[in-house]
């Protein structure tokens, strides 16, 4: 399938506009007027892999692009994230195995899988990845989400190993030791202990380590301290409503829902 002229564009850069007007001039870039799509001649797609496994940093610019467009597509439309799968699927295929690019667009495509609920498919990948890192933060990242979509496929009791033993690996290295993205990923670990605990049935140890994840979360943030201290508060109150703490549960959601609505979250808040 082809893409579409304006996404094509906006993952590119702005140097390369004339370029790729003249590729299309000369129909080595074969542009659908009736859908507005265009799609690679295919001796230029098979020159450009060969070309691609010599220098595949030359298209860093277009995977980052294309990374970018798979985060947070939860309300994007069904098509839209089928032809982003189709992308990062041609993508994972011709990126060499050797570049740093191609953890960059697995880990997009696994997130993708996520999102349309294809968990095992996801956890795959994920697993895959894990396989040949090394650094602490992208290992405990990994952990998480591996952690993540075992729970949310049903899987608690595995879902609850991997947490842990995202966070054995993490042993002697302290708090503040850690760097913001490392405590970030360290945090999200407490959380899916607590959710895994919660799921089955074991309340105390919910909210022990839903307490730990609020109490902890301090500096260490991805995108917002708001957000990081807002989903350890989201999973404290699910805790304490499991256990019949409602007062409790019910003044910790609110303040939740305050954090995200101050940085404008609005994906966030909905969940409280």
């Amino acid at each position: 399938s082809g893409i579409s002229v304006e996404q094509l564009f906006a993952w590119c850069e702005k140097e390369d506009f004339d370029v790729i007007d003249g590729l299309i001039d000369k129909s080595w870039v074969i542009h659908n007027r009736i859908t507005d799509e265009v799609h690679l001649h295919p001796l230029i797609s098979d020159l450009m892999q060969e070309e691609l496994a010599l220098d595949p940093e030359s298209c860093r610019a277009y995977i980052q692009n294309l990374t970018d467009a798979c985060t947070n597509t939860f309300n994007t439309e069904w098509q839209e994230k089928q032809k982003l799968l189709d992308y990062t699927k041609t993508a994972c295929e011709r990126v060499p195995e050797d570049s740093e690019l191609l953890k960059m667009v697995c880990l997009a495509r696994a997130s993708m899988l996520q999102d349309i609920w294809a968990y095992g498919e996801s956890e795959k990948l994920y697993r895959e990845v894990l396989a040949h890192t090394q650094k602490p933060e992208e290992r405990a990242r990994l952990h998480h989400h591996i952690s993540h979509v075992q729970i949310l496929n049903g899987f608690y009791e595995s879902g609850l190993e991997t947490a842990w033993k995202g966070l054995s690996e993490l042993e002697g290295i302290s708090l503040c030791e850690m760097s913001r993205e490392l405590g970030y990923y360290y945090n999200e670990l407490l959380r899916r202990i607590s959710e895994a605990n919660r799921h089955l049935g074991h309340y105390e140890e919910a909210v022990r380590y839903a307490r730990k994840a609020v109490e902890e979360c301090g500096d260490f943030y991805v995108t917002s301290k708001e957000c990081s201290r807002g989903w350890a508060e989201y999973h404290l109150a699910r805790s304490l409503f499991e256990s019949g703490e409602w007062d409790e549960s019910e003044t910790v959601i609110r303040h939740a829902y305050s954090l995200f609505e101050k940085v404008g979250d609005e994906w966030s808040t909905e969940y409280c």
